[in-house]
């Protein structure tokens, strides 16, 4: 009986290492993990390569699935849920087995061409997978005949490619066929690690997991079939109703290829007429956001249904014979022989890749890493921009622009007549484009009076290009263990937008609060902390103050948050006086510091800098309030320990800065974490922290290395650090050191506490890696010291481009960035049209005062033979 029961007792244990709470961004459960490390020994290098990349959302999404669910006591039965699920002998124990492996199966019930789920609700499993009760509840009775699977977060951001029509005699399909050959052109091998799935219509499904989130069900190539009348047609057993188009004819779309993303599913074997023919479905490959943009592009090009074609309008001609007798607009003529490549280079568009001549050149979106947003094709000897991306404003996602649409839509915000009236000043379309009326008035785009202008057939040259983009973070800055790798996790699933560069400003910050006036480094550190998240508009900023605030109300703590704003220096003592440990967390903190920063607009706020500045060096000792002749209002903190974090956007944040700000070392107290782009929408659930987040600080509330009176006179726990950590803050001390000898005063404030940052955020790496015997070992060193390092580099670059002496200073910046943004060369009516803000003298006194000291050199450049238009302005910056 004793063995019997013992044999039910591990039955029942791995039954509960299914259960889990609902995850959105993760890659592979524990049976994926620990079977690929006990299998690393039986596969090539590169095999090893592939399987084991990963970037930060897998690598913190793994943190996240580690915090909420068990580890499973046994690895010989997660390698037998790799190796025989596939094959399983019936449908429940392939269910069970899916399930193992990290991917949600649920019963699934097929008649003929229905196909669905067999549950009368499975909302809830697009977020959570199934229990081992519920698989048994679903499947006791043998009665399911086929099994599904979700695909998505839920299955490690699993994702399945249908390729819906089949071939002869069960063969694969012409566009299954070219689509692979693609793949296998464009990447040699990535289609081999792939697993394929044979349909019982004779379709495939290819699968596979993907490091990043994954998008919701997309259809990437379809064809339109010409019908009689509205009755339904039958391809390959589906039924296809036609519909009418705007030229009056009957016309049917079919989906010759689509996804099956998040939240949405398929049947899989052992379903019946469902076989894998390559791969294991149970153990799908992990490909990168790039391998995986490959796979989708491949199939985008195989799309045949015509595209709308954006051409834009222009002013009607003047009703009169042309010499040319052709009548061509500006817009035709740069539809011609402009160069709409130049153009979308200027707007940060990058080209990836091209290929023989007259075929695609794929292109990618300002903000993205990898992929492809559009491609640049000729159509009728026309190169026409054909969009993907639903994140490439101004363009639509699905629509195909001529160079003119594309010039007007990036140069002129969409206004069509004046980017027809800027090409005819440059010499597009008929002669007398010059004096045709469009309403714009032309006659402020001459040389400035004094200035140098020289007459040439070619633009200047271009300066050096623009670093105005923020440095991309590096990557490996991103790994925290312990709970700060927790928490990322967690924002990182709960988030529209995930922003792992907020992510761990958020995280740093929580751990931050945690730990404060508990623990200390030898060299008196704390941990407290000013960080700033810096992000563009709509750019999922807010998540990571959410994520922080709802892990310290869970845990108990929230008297350690303030979210009410700061009205006056007098109120942030206050709040501190109240809870020495403190985070402050900011929303808009780029308008908070503007008003703080000017004396005359708001002076009862301008003293809440010197009093941020004053606590943060009081961490150590104490701080103590404005003297009052009534000494029962004098007050002394004792070791406070303040934190903040707040989030804004780029401008928002940076017009906020002065020098002053830069010079008094409050800017140089600052940890700004600058992220890019736009991320990929996504449709989290509300889902709670795991409850190991939440134990996690709840330790660090009860933990007092004072005793009872820590809360009165803290003794903080002294974290020693290792030989080889003081090495690498040593080499830091160093670079310190020669920026402070240099002559450049921003340079000294920006660097100057770099090592006093680096030796805190090692504190909290110390703390957040083993909070019961914190240590500040080599790791936390160079992650501390990198980042700090990396922060200070970046604002180096940013107070060059944006912090200014003057009123006169700032706009003259300004000027230059715009000029920056536009690739360095602008025409006299694209920098009057940039400018437009300005009034004409404001304009003329930064430009002229450009030319002057040699930032910006003016030309006329005259207009292309036999044309007769007249020569254009263009101004360039001048490299340094």
């Amino acid at each position: 009986m004793g063995a019997i029961h013992a044999k039910r007792r591990r039955a029942a244990h791995r039954f509960a290492a299914l259960r889990t709470a609902p995850v959105h961004a993760h890659r592979e459960v524990r049976v994926g993990i620990q079977t690929t490390r006990s299998r690393a020994t039986h596969r090539s290098a590169s095999q090893r390569s592939a399987s084991h990349r990963s970037t930060h959302t897998e690598r913190f999404a793994w943190a996240f699935e580690e915090s909420v669910t068990p580890t499973p006591d046994r690895k010989d039965a997660n390698t037998m849920a790799i190796h025989a699920a596939d094959t399983a002998p019936n449908i429940r124990e392939a269910a069970w087995l899916y399930v193992q492996a990290g991917l949600c199966a649920l019963p699934a019930v097929r008649k003929g061409s229905d196909k669905r789920v067999g549950l009368s609700s499975w909302k809830r499993y697009q977020t959570e997978r199934p229990s081992a009760f519920d698989l048994q509840r679903w499947f006791q009775d043998g009665g399911v005949n086929s099994v599904c699977i979700v695909c998505g977060a839920v299955s490690g951001n699993l994702e399945m490619i249908d390729f819906d029509t089949a071939g002869e005699a069960g063969a694969a399909s012409d566009e299954f066929t070219a689509w692979r050959d693609a793949v296998e052109l464009a990447a040699p091998g990535l289609f081999d690690r792939l697993v394929i799935q044979c349909t019982p219509s004779g379709g495939r499904h290819a699968i596979y997991r993907c490091e990043a989130a994954v998008a919701g069900n997309m259809k990437l190539a379809q064809r339109r079939i010409d019908c009689e009348g509205p009755e339904t047609i039958t391809i390959d057993g589906k039924g296809h109703a036609p519909r009418r188009d705007g030229d009056d004819a009957w016309r049917a779309v079919i989906t010759l290829i689509e996804t099956r993303g998040e939240g949405g599913l398929f049947l899989c074997a052992p379903s019946e007429g469902y076989s894998v023919g390559q791969g294991r479905l149970a153990e799908p490959p992990v490909l990168t956001p790039e391998e995986r943009e490959i796979l989708l592009q491949a199939a985008r090009e195989l799309d045949e249904t015509p595209r709308e074609i954006v051409t834009g309008g222009e002013p009607a001609w003047t009703p009169a014979p042309v010499p040319r007798g052709d009548g061509q607009r500006p817009g035709e003529d740069f539809n011609a022989r402009g160069d709409v490549r130049w153009i979308l280079q200027n707007h940060g568009w990058r080209l990836t890749r091209t290929g023989a001549p007259g075929t695609n050149e794929h292109w990618l979106r300002p903000g993205k890493a990898a992929g492809t947003s559009a491609t640049l094709k000729p159509i009728d000897d026309v190169p026409v921009f054909y969009v993907f991306s639903s994140n490439a404003p101004p363009f639509e996602a699905g629509k195909a622009y001529t160079p003119f649409a594309v010039y007007a839509l990036l140069e002129h915000g969409g206004d069509f007549a004046a980017a027809a009236a800027a090409l005819a000043l440059e010499g597009y379309g008929d002669a007398r484009a010059a004096h045709v009326d469009y309403g714009v008035d032309l006659s402020g785009f001459a040389p400035l009076n004094g200035s140098a202008a020289v007459v040439a057939s070619e633009p200047p040259e271009p300066p050096p290009a623009p670093d105005l983009e923020p440095t991309p973070f590096p990557e490996q800055l991103l790994d925290v263990p312990g709970f700060i790798a927790r928490l990322m996790a967690y924002d990182l699933a709960t988030a529209t937008r995930p922003q792992p560069v907020l992510a761990l400003a958020g995280a740093v910050c929580a751990q931050a609060v945690l730990a404060a006036r508990k623990v200390r480094d030898q060299r008196g550190n704390r941990t407290n902390l000013y960080c700033v998240g810096v992000a563009r508009t709509g750019a999922g900023k807010n998540n990571a103050l959410r994520s922080a605030q709802r892990v310290l109300h869970n845990a108990g703590m929230e008297r350690h948050m303030w979210t009410g704003g700061v009205a006056s220096d007098a109120g942030l003592v206050k709040s501190v006086e109240q809870e020495p440990s403190r985070l402050f967390l900011i929303d808009e903190f780029g308008r908070f510091l503007a008003t703080i920063g000017d004396a005359k607009k708001a002076p009862h706020l301008y003293q809440v800098v010197s009093a941020l500045m004053a606590l943060y060096s009081s961490a150590d000792s104490a701080y103590a309030t404005k003297a009052y002749a009534d000494d029962a209002r004098n007050k002394v903190i004792d070791q406070p320990c303040v934190s903040l974090l707040g989030m804004t956007t780029p401008n928002r944040f940076y017009e906020s800065l002065t020098s002053e700000s830069v010079q008094d070392g409050f800017v140089g107290r600052m940890l700004v974490f600058e992220t890019s782009g736009l991320p990929q929408r996504s449709r989290p659930d509300d889902v709670e922290p795991p409850e190991a987040l939440i134990e996690a600080a709840r330790w660090w509330g009860e933990f007092r290395p004072g005793g009872n009176l820590s809360g009165v006179h803290p003794r903080p726990l002294l974290v020693r650090s290792t030989p080889e950590a003081d090495a690498v803050f040593d080499e830091l001390a160093d670079q310190v050191d020669t920026q402070l000898a240099g002559d450049d005063e921003s340079a000294q404030a920006l660097w100057a506490r770099a090592e006093e940052k680096a030796c805190r955020l090692a504190l909290v790496y110390a703390c957040s890696a083993d909070r019961e015997s914190p240590v500040i070992d080599g790791d936390a060193a160079r992650w501390a010291c990198g980042l700090a390092r990396h922060i200070t580099e970046s604002m180096m670059r940013a107070v060059k481009h944006w912090v200014s002496d003057s009123i006169f200073d700032a706009r003259q910046k300004k000027v230059v960035r715009i000029m920056q943004r536009a690739g360095g060369q602008m025409t006299g009516f694209h920098f009057a049209r940039a400018t437009q803000r300005m009034s004409k003298r404001e304009r003329d006194e930064v430009l002229e005062n450009l030319i002057v000291t040699g930032q910006v050199r003016v030309d006329e450049v005259a207009s292309d033979a036999g044309k007769g238009g007249r020569p254009r302005i263009v101004y360039t910056l001048v490299g340094e």
